[in-house]
């Protein structure tokens, strides 16, 4: 009877084993495939999800694509006031355990300080952790810098799992340029390889499993 427990009980760490880590990529951006000339709705590049897109929001700022993190492309802007961002949004249905990575830069006189946010309906958007300064180094095409990524879990935002449309910002927070001063207009804020990451929810199939583990587990210690 030991044994059979014993087995029941391997079976199932194996089996959840295999389903956590079935992380993949909803939705991506690296800016590659096109030069991102225009502030319009840019789809995904690559992931999970087609109900993907980009956005920014600047007073009448110039785009540009100059070399990104390690990389040809990325996205450029210059004109930056306090509160405009740069907007992903995409569709979470059948996904759980978000995660967001991206690498980001600024020129002298772009801007210093950023806040991350995230919208459970695409509408409406939240704070998600204190005010940060974004990172000095700047895009070096040739080179990738681990130290221009920044990661945000939130997995803890239950909220964001299996919806049809959640949205995700990066946003200027103050007027401070990144070399003390104040923003300029000639001021630029770069993005490049934005990732949305998850976990698969789980199949009825796979509560199912849980269940016959479960209730085999009762019935033994019942017939001992």
């Amino acid at each position: 009877m030991k044994r059979l427990v014993t087995f029941a009980a391997l079976a199932a760490i194996l089996f959840f084993g295999r389903e956590a880590q079935a992380d993949f990529v909803i939705a991506g951006w690296t800016f590659e495939t096109s030069a991102p000339i225009t502030s319009g709705l840019h789809a995904a590049e690559n992931g999970a999800s087609a109900a993907s897109s980009f956005a920014l929001t600047t007073s009448g700022g110039t785009i540009s694509n100059p070399a990104g993190n390690g990389s040809a492309e990325s996205f450029s802007s210059n004109g930056w006031n306090d509160g405009e961002y740069y907007q992903f949004t995409t569709n979470t249905t059948g996904a759980q355990d978000i995660t967001i990575s991206f690498a980001q830069a600024a020129s002298g006189t772009g801007p210093r300080d950023f806040q991350f946010q995230y919208s459970t309906d695409g509408i409406s958007y939240t704070n998600f952790g204190a005010v940060y300064v974004g990172p000095t180094s700047d895009f070096n095409g040739g080179v990738f810098n681990q130290a221009n990524v920044l990661e945000f879990d939130l997995t803890s935002i239950t909220a964001l799992n299996n919806q049809a449309n959640v949205g995700f910002r990066v946003a200027v927070a103050g007027t401070a340029s990144e070399n003390g001063g104040t923003i300029a207009s000639g001021g630029t804020f770069r993005m490049d390889d934005f990732e949305i990451r998850a976990t698969a929810v789980p199949e009825p199939s796979s509560m199912a499993f849980v269940g016959l583990v479960m209730l085999g587990g009762t019935w033994i210690r019942r017939r001992r």
